[in-house]
């Protein structure tokens, strides 16, 4: 059976075709729309790609199972099906278009679904962003006056931006937004929040050679949050003195405030690259006579910060396309490392326009690395003392980005428990009553779970999120709900915003690492396979755990381990790794490593690939590892099958015996574009 997946709706056009003719959902031609979904038996091969070329057929995005979302100007169906690849072939289905969140909750099969997506749809007003299909130009002639006309409301009242359109409309007149034939997708809008150097012993996060440390030096890192300190680039926080690079008023612009009220991006700032001192609170944050220092993970990086703090408190700086968030600090200012600490207040939401826009941005500047925060939508809802998955969201679920979730903090005389954070989330043992920092092989019971909805592993890795000590705005209260400084510079907070800026940190360390030892330019994919395969596992706290092996959906592939992350000139024959160059469709490319004589050990590989924007995989990589007379494919452990979700793969081969190991990959399907990857190893 080969399935068609699109927001939520799922059938099967062979299995079911019966039931689509009876819903008069099959096309003679293509007469009524310019868009086509095309099934085939396998990954077409390159003359197979030009062979639907030749009819006229652009393919524009891969779909699961086996489907392509393609553009078709003729109007002859017939020469598409008859192509002996193509089990299927039918215009693009308006209910296929209508996002899950904005139908009715009933449950109705795929077929009744894309006959009526709404069935009966109320005045209930809903902000949506229209999203067309790639190849219409949003300024086209008419197009935003047919929108309008669609949506019931005034030309006025649509807002164009890039590919999409944003507008508030009734549910009533979304089925008549869906049947025009420029659009793609209709998504809700969600509102987003935030989501809130004892971590850096954790994360092993000091680096040197030949008693050289690695301190971010060089690197410029963009916090896009609530704002910093008093808004002054000159008069700053005295752990930033003289590294604050911008300020960029996007929430409060008439006049332009950049100042921090709120505290949560100060102290996310200073996780990245704050350097201070304190009289009174010593790093491990305790109040020793003497103090001590207090630094984030990169205490020599530059700050560029985006103020998305609006006056009503709200995060409504975030520019309508992400594009815009992310292509000033990246021109302008140099930056080349990003930090949200703020997603969709909706937990569980899929890959929407958002997720597309952080993806296609990699995509175009693939050495731009953007680090999410994975969320604080860890709860026992069902009050079975797991915590539930299932709530990575909308953007923090984006593939070519690094989601951060967060562990324990080691602060065990802070007697703050979970459930006195949120009483109805954590009502049973083992979460109720336990203290949020006493334990660092354990989950932070808040951090927000994987899988995404489209059935990828999430979060990426993990760092330390509770009871974090970091600088204090100077504007900003603080409630010592997270525990008590002596110290009015600095703070404790807590959340999966913590623990995002430490990885931001850690990535610029590790940047540093790799322009100055001879990779001028590493790509975001490269410094995500070596971050990953450095990781730790995380052991969990309770039994059984709330881990596992990696990698799972509560730490992703771990926690961040700096020291073995990078690799210096000293590793050589010990760790490495390749940024390569593209692979098209069936091609497939390998180098050895040799595995030292001695007692057997562990082999570990990580394929990272930035994949080109879409729900689904549209270039999908295999990594392929052969030692000892076996073999063995990423994230499947011993099992013989692939993995066709995740663009990070991963093989942790222990007991290897001496000898030589092959490591290889392949392109399975490559849907528009060669792919180029990252690979990192590492024996142990």
């Amino acid at each position: 059976m080969s399935r068609i997946t699109i927001n939520g709706v799922t059938v099967d056009p062979l299995a079911q075709a019966d039931d689509l003719a009876t819903a008069s959902l099959v096309s003679e031609d293509a007469t009524t729309s310019n868009y086509l979904l095309v099934q085939t038996s396998h990954p077409p091969t390159s003359e197979e790609k030009e062979e639907l070329a030749a009819l006229g057929v652009v393919i524009h995005e891969y779909v699961p199972d086996d489907t392509y979302l393609c553009g078709f100007r003729p109007t002859d169906l017939d020469a598409v099906r008859a192509l002996p690849f193509v089990t299927w072939a039918d215009v693009y289905f308006k209910g296929f278009k209508i996002a899950q969140s904005l139908r009715s909750n009933r449950l109705r099969p795929g077929v009744a679904v894309l006959a009526d997506p709404l069935e009966a749809g109320g005045p209930r007003p809903r902000t949506i962003d229209v999203v067309l299909h790639e190849d219409v130009d949003v300024s086209a002639d008419g197009l935003q006056d047919r929108i309008a006309a669609a949506a019931g409301v005034s030309p006025g009242e649509v807002q164009t931006d890039h590919d999409k359109v944003r507008v508030t409309v009734r549910e009533e007149d979304l089925s008549a937004l869906a049947a025009l034939d420029e659009v793609k997708e209709i998504e809700e809008v969600p509102e987003r929040v935030l989501y809130n150097t004892v971590a850096a012993n954790l994360m092993h996060a000091r680096v040197s050679l030949n008693g050289t440390k690695f301190r971010g030096e060089g690197q410029i890192v963009c916090v896009a949050d609530t704002g910093f300190d008093k808004g002054s680039t000159t008069n700053a926080h005295p752990a930033f003195t003289g590294r604050v690079k911008r300020l960029i008023a996007l929430g409060r612009t008439s006049p332009a405030r950049t100042d921090d009220p709120d505290g949560h991006g100060t102290h996310v700032a200073g996780s990245v690259l704050g350097d201070g001192v304190s009289a009174t609170m010593g790093g491990d944050g305790t109040s020793p006579a003497t103090g001590g220092a207090i630094t984030g993970t990169a205490p020599e990086a530059r700050l560029v910060l985006q103020s998305l703090l609006a006056d009503d408190g709200s995060l409504s700086g975030i520019p309508t396309n992400l594009h815009d968030l992310f292509e000033p600090p990246f021109v302008e200012d140099g930056a080349r490392i990003h930090t949200n600490s703020w997603g969709p207040v909706t937990p569980g939401l899929p890959y929407n326009k958002a997720a597309r826009e952080v993806d296609q941005f990699v995509w175009d500047n693939k050495d731009f690395v953007i680090c999410f925060a994975a969320g604080n939508d860890g709860t026992d809802r069902d009050g079975d003392g797991h915590i539930n998955l299932r709530a990575i969201s909308g953007e923090t679920g984006a593939k070519n980005i690094i989601t951060v979730g967060a562990s324990e903090g080691d602060r065990p005389q802070i007697a703050h428990t979970y459930d006195d954070l949120r009483p109805l989330s954590y009502p049973a043992p083992p979460i109720r009553g336990d203290r949020m920092a006493d334990n660092p092989a354990g989950m932070a019971a808040f951090s927000s779970r994987g899988p995404t909805q489209e059935g990828r592993v999430k979060p990426d890795i993990v760092a330390p999120g509770t009871a974090i000590l970091s600088t204090r705005s100077r504007l900003a209260s603080d409630d010592g709900l997270f525990g008590v400084s002596t110290d009015p510079a600095f703070m404790f907070d807590s959340g999966t915003s913590m623990a995002t800026p430490l990885v931001a940190g850690c990535v610029a360390v590790l940047r540093e690492t790799l322009v100055k030892n001879g990779t001028p330019k590493p790509s975001a994919a490269l410094i995500k396979a070596m971050l990953i395969n450095g990781a730790d596992e995380l052991p969990g706290q309770y039994s059984p755990s709330e881990t596992g092996p990696t990698p799972n959906n509560s730490c992703g592939f771990g926690i961040v381990n700096l020291q073995r992350a990078v690799v210096l000139p000293a590793d050589a024959g010990r760790a490495g790794f390749t940024d390569a160059k593209e692979l098209d469709q069936g091609e497939e490319r390998s180098f050895r490593i040799t595995i030292p004589e001695g007692a057997a050990r562990t082999l570990k590989v990580t394929l990272v690939w930035t994949d080109p924007p879409g729900k689904a995989l549209q270039n999908d990589l295999d990594l392929i590892v052969r030692a000892d007379g076996q073999e063995r494919h990423g994230n499947m452990g011993t099992d013989p099958g692939f993995d066709r979700v995740n663009n990070v793969e991963q093989v942790n081969w222990q007991n290897l015996p001496a000898g030589e190991a092959e490591v290889v990959v392949t392109a399975f399907r490559i849907t528009q574009f060669a792919q180029p990857y990252a690979v990192a190893w590492r024996i142990l």
